[in-house]
Formats: C-alpha cells, sequence, structure tokens
C-alpha cells in the first residue's frame, strides 16, 4: 500500500506531501490544477520514462519519493531477484536533473529504471483511459484466473511442480548419456578415434623433452665431433709439437716421484699430483670412447622432427600440452565405458520418462478442466458487473486453448474476450475502442477480480470519460467495492465517484510572485461536501448544489453501510 508520496520540483509541483490511505483515495480539483502531475510523479518513481521538462522551471533537479507497506510474497519475490533486502517498508526514490540525468533507489539503494519498474509491477496497478497494464496483459489472465480456482488448481499445480522436477531430472540423466541411440553411436565414434589417434601415436609422458634434447644433439653433432676431436689433440699430441697434456703431467709426476724419495713432507703434493695423472689418463680414455661413439646419421634428425610433428599436432587438437593428451585419452575411454553401460541405464530412464510424460499430461488435462469449469463462474460474475454498469448487451468470454509444450501452469493459454455492444464479435480487451466501454469494462474486472489481485494498489487516472448519470453511480459503487479489498487512488470529476471517497484530497493551483503552484489538501467532511458541490455546479447555483452534494453523501455512506453488511451477513443481498 503506498502511504507516503513527497514531490519536489515537479512541474508546477514547488513541494507537495500526501499521506494515502486504504480504501478509495480520491483526487479532484479544477482542469489544470495539477491533479494529473501527481499521477505521474507515481510513474516517475516507479521507473515509468520521463523528460528533463519534468524538472520545474528553474530547479536543479526533480525529487520524488513514495514509501510502501509491501508484505506481499510478489514483492519478496522480485526483491530477491534484484538481490535486495526483503522488508515490509519500502523507500522508493528518484530524482531528475535539468540535463535529464535520472537516479533511482529502493530503501536508499541505487539501481536502474527498469529494476524500480519490475519492482513497480507487483505494487501499483495504474491504469487511465488508454493506459492498458495488467488486465489488458493476456500473460496475466492465467493468474488471475488460477486465483479463482482455489486450492484445488493449487494442489494440480504442486503434483505438476513435482512430476516436473522428476522430469528435468531424468531429462538431465538422458543427455548425460549421450542422448538418444543415433546421438550416443555418433559421440562412441567420436570417441574411439580419440582413444585411436592417441593411443596409436603411443605418446609417452615426459617424450616431449626428450625429443627436444635429441634434436639439440643433432643439430651440433659436427661440433660436438669437432670439440671431441680437439680435446684428445691437446691431451695427446699438445699444441705446435710441444707436447700433449697427458704427456706433460707424466714427467712433472716423475719429478715429483723424486722429490717425494728426497723429501717425505712433499708427500701430500705427490698424492695430489698422482690424482692429477689418474684423473687425466681416465679423462682420456672416456673422451677417446665418446668421441669414437658420435654417428652421424642426417636421418636422426629428420625423425626427431617428424616425431615432434605429430605430438605437436595432439597438442594443438587435444589441449595444449602432452599431459592433456593423455588425459583427453583417459576421459575418451572412461566415457566409451559409460556409454558401453549406459544402454540398461538408459532404457530405464526412457520408461520413467514415458511415465512422467503421461503423468504430465493427465495433471495438464486436470487443470484444463478445472480452469474451464471456474472459467464458467467467472464469466457469469463479470458480466453481471457489466451489466450494472449500463452494458446491458456486453458479454464476456474467457478463452482457454492448448498448446504443444507445457510449464509450471500446464499447457493452457488463457486471454480474457469481450463483445461490449449487442451484434459485434468478441475480441481481446485491447482492441475495446471507446473510453467510456474500457473504464466500465476495466471497472467490472476489476471488481471481481480484486480478490484474486495481488497487487495491493490501484490508480484510476480519470477513468470516467464517457460516464454520466445513472453510470457515473454504479461506477462510484465499484470503486467503493474495489476500494474494500484494495488501496485506491482516482482523480475524477464526477461528483458521484467523488462522493465514495474514503479520502479525499482537493489539487488547487496558485500564482505567487509570478510563479505558478501546485498544492494538496485532505479535505475533512465539510469540505468534501464543499467540493462535491463545486463539482455538481460548477460554482453555481450553491445552495441547491451544496444541498444536493449532502445528499450524494449520505446516499455514498449509506451504500458503504450496505456493503458492510452484507459482507457480513450475504443473505441481505436483495439483488442475490
Amino acid at each position: 500500500m503506498l502511504q507516503r508520496l513527497h514531490i519536489k520540483n515537479v512541474a508546477l509541483i514547488e513541494e507537495a506531501e500526501v499521506d494515502f490511505g486504504p480504501g478509495l483515495n480520491i483526487l479532484t480539483g479544477e482542469t489544470g490544477a495539477g491533479k494529473s502531475m501527481i499521477i505521474d510523479s507515481v510513474g516517475f518513481v516507479l521507473g515509468e520514462r520521463s523528460g528533463k521538462d519534468l524538472v520545474r522551471r528553474g530547479q536543479p533537479k526533480a525529487e520524488v519519493e513514495a514509501e510502501f507497506e509491501a508484505k506481499e510474497a510478489a514483492v519478496k519475490e522480485v526483491l530477491q531477484e534484484l538481490e535486495l533486502e526483503e522488508e515490509d517498508r519500502l523507500i522508493l526514490s528518484r530524482t531528475m536533473t535539468a540535463e535529464g540525468k535520472s537516479t533511482c533507489r529502493i530503501n536508499g539503494t541505487v539501481v536502474t529504471a527498469s529494476a524500480m519498474k519490475r519492482l513497480s509491477e507487483t505494487l501499483i496497478d495504474i491504469h487511465g483511459q488508454h493506459a492498458h497494464q495488467s488486465l489488458l496483459n493476456p500473460a496475466r489472465h492465467i493468474d488471475l484466473l488460477d486465483h479463482f480456482c482455489g486450492s484445488a488448481l493449487e494442489e494440480e499445480k504442486e503434483k505438476l511442480k513435482k512430476a516436473m522436477i522428476s522430469y528435468k531430472s531424468v531429462v538431465h540423466q538422458m543427455e548425460a548419456l549421450g542422448g538418444d541411440g543415433q546421438q550416443r553411436a555418433s559421440r562412441a565414434a567420436m570417441l574411439k578415434e580419440i582413444v585411436s589417434e592417441i593411443g596409436s601415436a603411443k605418446v609417452e609422458a615426459g617424450e616431449e623433452e626428450a625429443l627436444l634434447s635429441r634434436r639439440e644433439y643433432w643439430l651440433h653433432v659436427e661440433e660436438i665431433a669437432h670439440c671431441a676431436a680437439e680435446s684428445l689433440a691437446l691431451l695427446y699430441l699438445g699444441k705446435d709439437g710441444e707436447g700433449g697434456a697427458l704427456e706433460l703431467v707424466s714427467r712433472a709426476r716423475s719429478h715429483l716421484d723424486d722429490l717425494y724419495r728426497m723429501d717425505e713432507k712433499t708427500k701430500a703434493l705427490w698424492e695430489l699430483m698422482a690424482e692429477v695423472n689418474d684423473g687425466l689418463q681416465a679423462l682420456c680414455r672416456q673422451l677417446s670412447q665418446y668421441s669414437e661413439s658420435i654417428q652421424r646419421k642426417p636421418e636422426a634428425l629428420q625423425e626427431v622432427e617428424e616425431r615432434l610433428d605429430v605430438l605437436y599436432g595432439l597438442k594443438r587438437k587435444y589441449g595444449g600440452s602432452l599431459q592433456k593428451v593423455l588425459q583427453t585419452k583417459e576421459e575418451a575411454e572412461q566415457q566409451l565405458k559409460e556409454l558401453a553401460a549406459g544402454a540398461v541405464k538408459r532404457k530405464e530412464l526412457e520408461a520413467q520418462k514415458k511415465a512422467l510424460l503421461e503423468e504430465i499430461g493427465l495433471l495438464c488435462s486436470h487443470m484444463t478442466k478445472l480452469r474451464m469449469q471456474t472459467a464458467q463462474v467467472l464469466t457469469s460474475r463479470i458480466e453481471t458487473q457489466l451489466h450494472q454498469l449500463e452494458m446491458k448487451y456486453a458479454v464476456f468470454q474467457v478463452s482457454i486453448t492448448q498448446k504443444n509444450t507445457f510449464n509450471a501452469r500446464g499447457r493452457d493459454v488463457v486471454e480474457f474476450l469481450i463483445s461490449p455492444n449487442l451484434g459485434e464479435e468478441v475480441k481481446p480487451l485491447a482492441k475495446i475502442a471507446s473510453g467510456g466501454e474500457m473504464s466500465r469494462v476495466m471497472l467490472a474486472l476489476k471488481t471481481v477480480l480484486a480478490e484474486a489481485d495481488t497487487i495491493d494498489t490501484f490508480i484510476f487516472d480519470e477513468i470516467d470519460t464517457g460516464v454520466s448519470g445513472t453510470t457515473a453511480a454504479r461506477v462510484g459503487e465499484k470503486m467503493s467495492d474495489i476500494g474494500r479489498m484494495h488501496q485506491v487512488l482516482c482523480i475524477t470529476h464526477l461528483p458521484q465517484i467523488a462522493a465514495m471517497a474514503d479520502r479525499h484530497f482537493l489539487i488547487t493551483k496558485r500564482t505567487e510572485e509570478q510563479k505558478t503552484i501546485t498544492s494538496v489538501m485532505p479535505l475533512a467532511e465539510a469540505g468534501q461536501v464543499e467540493e462535491l458541490s463545486r463539482l455538481m455546479s460548477g460554482g453555481k447555483a450553491k445552495e441547491a448544489s451544496a444541498t444536493a452534494a449532502q445528499e450524494l453523501k449520505a446516499w455514498a455512506k449509506g451504500y458503504k453501510l450496505e456493503q458492510e453488511a452484507l459482507q457480513i451477513n450475504p443473505m441481505l443481498d436483495k439483488r442475490q
């Protein structure tokens, strides 16, 4: 329920704060006083598109804040979707600068205008002569009908929900097994190809590093042979015939042998020389063996390159490393095993799927039957309301058709149809041409469906266009009826509707210091009678209109008391 609306620097409104209450809140005032600006401000704060001309001239920005009491489950669900805290009290605010920049907030958290609008769809339904909202949206018709179906349909929906969960689980398991027979055969063939390709390559862990090392060897084999030969030559022959290192060391050792015999203190030097001599001889032997082992095989490098090409091709195809190539092979082998073992499992799942589809089909049929039964009752009640609103020949229908697919609501497609005049064919609500007819159709629908509608606040912006006389009185009664179940904000020019107000606000316009200012003032009962008098007379014949206004207010009070009594004891309804 909209509890408070604060407006600042919006068009002609310098600043205004309105405290709305439950029931029927009526807004009246002279033409051009700014009544529609109140509704425009509500639309603005709820995320509707607005231009920078909304900002009052000469001001930096326009501001609107709306406070709601919002305990409905639908509101909580949207708050969850938007990842906002679930609270029973919501403060929606929006500003727009003179440059056209808009900022939206929900309980202080900045959100997008689309997020604000998404939340607003659960809070308020705004209806003007040409504003087709929730009831003109066929997607909502099935929800409204389902509310009237009661607990029997809800039980079927709960069964359908459980069956669909099981069905989706079975489908998911079947998909995990590889689809239908043809798909599984195709999958198996692909997996076998992977296993064969990697297996035939005989890839080994660490093979790439070994090949790269061998490649490096064969690329430099001539240099390797040259280095080994030069090293041996220097060790054995030396340079320029001076003798090799081995010969020189051998001579030095002979001298150290003599030195050690003469001076035992040189034992350590003698032992070290012996080690050097033995080590050098061992080095010469090993180097000679290594040099003799060097082979010059031109084809060896090509073999390494070809093997690397094979490995690189597998890496490109299966993951960028040999480890991932081997992992791919293992996974493919495992999946092949699962496919082979899944044939029996798939047969079981197919049987479960068939049984669940039969169960779902049966539940959908039950739901269709319940909806059709309820649609007959709903049709009768709405036609009764239309006839009371002076649409004597109106025909209302609930179209229920089935689609091939199903969802959590079953297979039904529901749409409300109407023929407002004698001889016309029924057609969708959105195609009604007359503003007066639209107003009455909407009121009839709202009156009957008010019990089912989860939106707490309805706004009617001058929907009394084309309505007068007895019809206007009936419209006032319907407004009051809706107000017993929902909060209603209504802008009207008709005294028959205004008389039904539970709260009445007067919108006035004045000029101060060459500025036009719109104000909103709540009216006590005396003020309400005075405003009814103005609506009835246009400012003329004040005494007669004042008396008529009092009578009109008394009639409205009597009607509301009568309806309260009917709620207590429905058998009192003389119209039954």
